[in-house]
């Protein structure tokens, strides 16, 4: 299976694409920590395209959450 189409897949219909799902995971991670801890919650732009760009983005959120 192409990239491409895991990455647009959806679980369920009403789902949105993995790729929102995963943005949205590590969202709610780094708003969550950043409002318990008083500090402005950082801004990420949503622009992955690839397996590699949603990985990069939670090691970098599991970074900030260590």
């Amino acid at each position: 299976i192409a990239p491409e189409v895991m990455l647009g897949a959806r679980l369920f219909p009403d789902m949105l694409p993995m790729i929102k799902q995963v943005q949205i995971a590590t969202d709610h991670a780094k708003g969550a920590v950043a409002r318990l801890a008083g500090a402005e919650v950082p801004r990420y732009e949503d622009s992955e395209q690839s397996f590699d760009e949603l990985r990069a983005r939670i090691d970098k959120k599991l970074a900030e959450l260590r």
